[in-house]
This record gives structure tokens, sequence and C-alpha cells, in this order.
């Protein structure tokens, strides 16, 4: 991958990842976190699977809000980064703009001037201090994001930009009830779902199932599962690896 942007990309600004144990950044802030560790072997398991697959595109989403995705959309993309693989995360959530705000890099102009001028002509992107990885932010929530993410310039644009990257990683909002995710899931080469211990409701979450590729699903996150010994650790790790794709894997659930 050549150093510089293939494209007419503008110097992107540089922003400094949160560093307070609060931001619950442990892919960076606590690496010797059991989460931080699960994160590694999840980035392994999908650098290897890359290799055998066109495998770019991630899209992380959940049933309903409250699931954590942005919290591993942003974990699994610095993960990626510290591999110094060239990574994009952008904030796919038009409604919320949690991540966005979470980094401090929103954008209050992009939604109406990236519909009038194109992705690759504005200063969009934000670069992260010391690592691979830029971010596209989200601007004012719109109330209606599904009319953006459906055009043909939105599909043009992501595919002209995923040349100058390794991955991308998209925040995108709950599939139930909006169906932005949807959109995005079905430009995406993969999806990573999020649930939640004892916060994922059944109903939401076939519900959810139902507006997307199943295919697509790399890989199903249960999140805050309580590791209250090592034991505990080892056997949800052991779980963890058994859930991820072994190689052929995908190729043979998109044949199904």
């Amino acid at each position: 991958m050549a150093g510089a942007f293939t494209g007419e990309w503008i110097e992107p600004q540089e922003f400094r990842l949160p560093g307070e144990p609060e931001s619950r950044l442990v892919a960076i802030n606590d690496q010797g976190a059991f989460g931080a560790e699960l994160l590694r072997t999840l980035a392994t398991r999908l650098r290897l699977a890359q290799r055998r697959h066109l495998i770019k595109k991630l899209v992380v989403t959940s049933a309903v809000p409250g699931e954590g995705k942005t919290v591993v959309s942003a974990n699994l993309a610095i993960t990626l980064a510290l591999h110094q693989d060239r990574v994009l995360l952008i904030d796919g959530d038009l409604r919320s703009s949690n991540l966005s705000r979470w980094f401090g890099v929103v954008d209050e102009k992009f939604t109406s001037r990236w519909q009038v001028e194109g992705l690759r002509q504005l200063p969009l992107l934000r670069k992260a201090e010391r690592l691979p990885l830029w971010v596209i932010p989200a601007g004012k929530p719109v109330e209606m994001p599904g009319k953006i993410l459906q055009t043909a310039e939105f599909r043009e644009a992501l595919e002209a930009i995923e040349r100058d990257f390794e991955w991308i990683v998209i925040d995108s909002p709950p599939l139930v009830p909006f169906g932005d995710a949807g959109v995005l899931t079905s430009l995406a080469d993969a999806v990573v779902l999020v649930t939640r211990k004892d916060v994922t409701p059944k109903a939401a979450l076939r519900d959810a199932l139902k507006t997307i590729d199943k295919s697509k699903i790399i890989v199903t996150i249960l999140n805050c599962a309580r590791t209250t010994n090592r034991r505990y650790y080892h056997e949800y790790y052991s779980h963890l690896r058994s859930a991820l794709p072994a190689p052929g894997h995908i190729e043979e659930r998109r044949r199904g």
C-alpha cells in the first residue's frame, strides 16, 4: 500500500485519541485487559480471513441501541491500526453521531457539503495521532439518512476510497427499528454483529436478522460478559475463538 492517498485527498486534520480510562478504549489505554486480548484475537483472525477472501469493508451493528457497537467499532479499528494496517473508521450513524462526538471530530457541515461537493474534495477525514487510523465523522443528526446512504454517489465514493486502506470499519445504527444499517450492510463485505448480555431482546434479534444477509455475518460478539476469574476468561476466550470463522467458513456460508 502506498504511503500517500491515491486520490485528491486534502491533508487531514489530526486528533488525539481519548486517553482517559472512562473512554473505554481498552485497545490502546489498557492493552493488558482481557477485552484488549480478545480484540487482538479477533483482529488476527480477520486478517487471516482477509488473505483468503475479499474482505475489507466491515459493518459493526447491533439489533437495538445500547449493546456497545460503537465501543466495538472504535476498539476494533484501533486494534487493526496497531498492526500497522491502514484503517478508515466511518461514523455511519447519521442520526446520532456518537462515535464522532466521542472522538471530538464532529463535522457540522458534513451532511450538506458532502451531498453537494463529494467526499474526496473535502477535508472530511481526521487522522489519529501516531496511528494509521483515519476517521470520516458524521455531522448534525439527520432524520432520514437512508436517502444519503442509498444514493449512487455514496456507493461510488465508498468504492473510490477503499483502495487507499486495508480496512474500512463502519459504525452503523442499530438494525431495529431503522433501515439505515440494512443499507450499510448491503455495501459491506462482512458484518460484525454485537449483542449484549442481559440487554439484547431475543425478539429484536430475530427481527434484526431478517433485515440483513445473514451469510455476511462473520462474527457475533457477546458484549459485557463478566470475567470473574481467570478460568472464566480462558473459557470465554476459547468460546470466542471457536465462534470466529475458520478458513473457508465465509465462502461456505455464502455458497449456501
